[in-house]
């Protein structure tokens, strides 16, 4: 399970949106615990990208496209 939720935080941080969710549903399908995926994998991602918006590495369209 761990390296499905890298999997996640990794696709969610490359702004693949077509691909999170397949991804979350096999991992839901996986009895994957929520709080987990939530956690360590989609939030986790969001950090990484709230801090590279921080440190002007993306902008907002790049950002928008992760959190969709």
């Amino acid at each position: 399970m761990e390296k499905l939720l890298e999997e996640i935080k990794k696709t969610v941080i490359a702004g693949k949106h077509k691909e999170i969710e397949a991804l979350v549903q096999k991992a839901i399908q996986e009895k994957a615990d929520l709080d987990d995926l939530i956690n360590r994998a989609l939030i986790a991602a969001m950090d990484v990208v709230g801090d590279r918006f921080a440190k002007s590495e993306i902008f907002v369209p790049e950002m928008l496209v992760s959190a969709v």
